[in-house]
């Protein structure tokens, strides 16, 4: 064999292995079969000590993907935008932000392509990674985060009864000559609430609002709001054996 028949040989093996990789990354229900002769594309190109060997490695969707995905999810967190990726169908209080690593949370829903593990979870390890290291990304709520089980106790036994305005964009309520209003979020809209109705609502130093109205029209939901922007980040519904979608 000739040194141009061999250098041929070893490009088309390359090509082999790059576009099949693609391809059946791209065709989920192949993606063993195109993972199998990307390996073996691999392992030709190792074998004869080709320079070939790094780009098969660098331009296979196996790496590059997640390495686009972790790029991506750290420029969201440090531009404030991040969330935690997920599959299946959301319920009521899957929105909720997230209590650890202060982050929305994102799903693709219920049919699986096959390709998350290469996007969902580089991102997620991202996120909860500069959470760890720099802290809660910016513009997120950052203060009292009680659980459900919490909140129910707070709103037992230190709770006050006000009357609210439903609006468009949300809530209004008065307390000590002060008007709040309680804007809804992308994925936390007041349901069921009447125009005009009586509300347990509860502040804690100055950062946290739990709104919970009395009358409402199917299962009960207590809010978590930011006291400082007053946008709802979390949702507690009442029913928890019934159905959450």
């Amino acid at each position: 064999m000739t040194e141009s028949s061999s250098t041929k040989g070893t490009k088309s093996w390359f090509w082999l292995g790059l576009l099949s990789s693609w391809t059946c990354f791209l065709l989920f229900f192949t993606q063993f079969i195109g993972f199998l002769i990307w390996g073996g594309a691999l392992f030709v190109l190792i074998h004869r000590k080709s320079s070939l060997r790094w780009n098969l490695l660098a331009f296979s969707p196996w790496l590059l993907v997640p390495l686009l995905s972790m790029t991506f999810a750290t420029a969201n967190y440090f531009q404030g935008e991040a969330s935690l990726k997920y599959t299946g169908m959301p319920s009521q209080e899957f929105y909720n932000l997230d209590p650890e690593s202060r982050s929305w949370k994102q799903t693709s829903g219920c049919l699986i392509i096959g390709y998350e593990f290469f996007t969902h979870s580089p991102n997620n390890v991202m996120v909860k990674l500069w959470t760890h290291l720099l802290g809660p990304q910016r513009g997120i709520y950052q203060g009292i985060y009680p659980d459900k089980r919490e909140t129910e106790e707070l709103l037992a036994t230190q709770a006050s009864s006000l009357i609210f305005k439903k609006g468009i964009k949300g809530s209004t309520f008065q307390l000590n000559g002060k008007t709040f209003l309680i804007e809804e979020y992308q994925y936390h809209p007041q349901e069921d609430l009447s125009l005009d109705k009586i509300a347990h609502v509860l502040f804690l130093n100055k950062e946290l609002i739990i709104f919970k109205a009395l009358d409402q029209k199917s299962f009960p939901i207590t809010y978590l709001i930011d006291y400082k922007s007053g946008k709802i980040f979390a949702r507690y519904r009442d029913d928890p054996a019934g159905p959450n979608f």
